[in-house]
């Protein structure tokens, strides 16, 4: 388990689906916005490897339908008490993780770890700036969510 989703383990689900939608969903909007942005502006567009516009637009429609389909059904289910009988929609959203995870493995290898040459222009640079760090955050919210609020979910009768 991520360390700083430790702390987690021992809070409410109420107050852990308020962190994962404010630190998180909210976040994730924000950075893919600004990614798809940046990644179709004229000033890099040309300078992207093959694929990656297509792959964010992937991950961007992916990762939005799948937190509506957390916080439209998934977050209120846990909310009222679901427990064990959640585990078909957390089996789906696990499955959806373990897509995101790939499109991340995908987008680390078509970067080159996010890694660009210092001769690059400064908008590529804060590109791949923005999707390091939103690769990050995606891996530390998939976890705090497999890993602390559905487990403990799961583990409920």
């Amino acid at each position: 388990m991520n360390q700083d989703n430790q702390k987690w383990v021992t809070e409410s689900d109420q107050a852990t689906i308020e962190h994962i939608l404010s630190r998180f969903h909210d976040v994730h909007r924000q950075q893919l916005d600004e990614i798809m942005a940046l990644a179709q502006s004229d000033a890099v567009v040309d300078k992207l490897p093959n694929g990656l516009i297509p792959l964010l637009q992937h991950i961007h429609m992916d990762l939005l339908n799948h937190m509506m389909k957390e916080e439209q059904v998934l977050f209120p289910m846990i909310l009222a008490g679901a427990g064990a009988r959640a585990s078909m929609p957390i089996t789906v959203m696990k499955h959806e993780h373990a897509d995101h995870e790939s499109a991340l493995t995908q987008l680390d290898e078509l970067t080159h770890h996010f890694t660009v040459s210092d001769s690059s222009c400064t908008e590529l640079k804060n590109l791949y700036q923005l999707l390091a760090t939103f690769s990050q955050d995606l891996k530390q919210h998939i976890d705090l969510e497999n890993n602390v609020l559905f487990e403990r979910t799961l583990n409920k009768h």
